[in-house]
């Protein structure tokens, strides 16, 4: 099957709703918060930038729930130093994304914090 020129914009547009919502999430994310405040809060900000609804159970796995197939949020809180997997997808206008992130805790909020300074990345 191939899609025709609106069935692909209407698909990017799910991605552009994923990704808007998720780069939206990361100055929001704490040490200390539980995987299901960060699904919560995702969910929140994606519905934000459109989508409709999610195009499946949001899964997120801190440390070593991360290696879990289907991590489904729970109140575990995610620690410095814990891997962090984020897999999600939305629905807009009837057509669904699926993305998945991987973040490292404290490296990720450090590199975070530098980038919004200014400060740049340094290795």
């Amino acid at each position: 099957m191939v899609k025709d020129t609106e069935e692909i914009a209407c698909t990017k547009a799910a991605i552009a709703a994923a990704e808007a919502g998720f780069d939206k999430l990361l100055p929001r994310l704490k040490t200390g918060m539980t995987e299901k405040d960060l699904a919560d809060e995702l969910h929140y900000l994606v519905s934000k930038e459109g989508a409709e609804a999610m195009s499946f159970g949001t899964i997120v796995g801190s440390g070593a729930r991360g290696a879990l197939a289907h991590a489904f949020p729970t109140s575990k809180k995610i620690e410095d130093g814990d891997m962090v997997v984020v897999d999600f997808g939305v629905l807009k206008d009837g057509y669904c994304s699926d993305m998945t992130r991987t973040l490292l805790w404290q490296c990720f909020r450090r590199t975070y914090e530098n980038f919004q300074s200014g400060a740049g990345i340094t290795g």
